[in-house]
Order: structure tokens, then sequence, then C-alpha cells
């Protein structure tokens, strides 16, 4: 019984949210979360991660990030083909930007927090 209460409240840390473009806003991002907008001034759909990566964001967030705010302690790195592959770029703790660069606009795919092994891995972004 213990170990079927500890796995609930893994899981329950492991959280992926979206939301409909017409609640998304900047406060919407919780502290301690990753978010990623849709549409530049963090609007259109939400999706945020918390204490959870995402090896693919699925068909109604792929190829779709603009804006970006990450709330967390942790470095997240984000990725433009699932499973952490192709183009990365790096976002340190505190960041946000309201419109990424127009070359990897809509690009994002997957993204994952930093781990100590990544310390030789080069992110273009």
């Amino acid at each position: 019984m213990a170990s079927a209460g500890i796995a609930l409240a893994t899981a329950a840390a492991a959280t992926v949210a979206m939301a409909t473009p017409a609640s998304a806003s900047y406060d919407q991002c919780a502290d301690g979360w990753f978010c990623m907008w849709e549409n530049n001034a963090y609007t259109g759909y939400f999706y945020g991660l918390l204490n959870a990566d995402s090896p693919n964001f699925g068909n109604d967030f792929n190829d779709k990030m603009t804006s970006y705010w990450n709330r967390s302690q942790d470095r997240w790195l984000v990725f433009s083909d699932s499973n952490y592959r192709g183009v990365c770029m790096t976002i340190e703790p505190g960041q946000s930007r309201s419109a990424v660069p127009p070359e990897i606009n809509d690009t994002a795919t997957s993204a994952r927090r930093w781990v100590p092994s990544d310390a030789n891995m080069f992110c273009q972004f």
C-alpha cells in the first residue's frame, strides 16, 4: 500500500499541462514551471512542464513554440526533433523571451532538463 502511494505521488509530480488560447497569458506560468506559448507575447496555446521532461510535445504543440518563460530552478534544453534530437536551445533558470529568433520559431518538439552529462553538448541557440 505504501509503495502504491509513493507511485501515485511521483506520477502527480510529473505534470504536463495544456490550456486553450483564450486563457493563455504570461501570468499562467506558475513558480517552478517551464512554460511555452504558441505565439509571441506569451499568447496562444500554452504548454507547461513541471517535474517532467517531454520527448514529444504531441500534435497540439509540436513545432509551435514562439515564446517561453523558465520559472524553474533548472536549465532546460529544447530540441527541434522528438526524443531530444536536432537543433537545441538552452534556456537558463529565470530566462524568458516573448519571441524566439525567427530561425527557430515554431520548431520545438521536445524538452528536457539539463543534466551534468550534457556538459559537452553544444546548443546552437
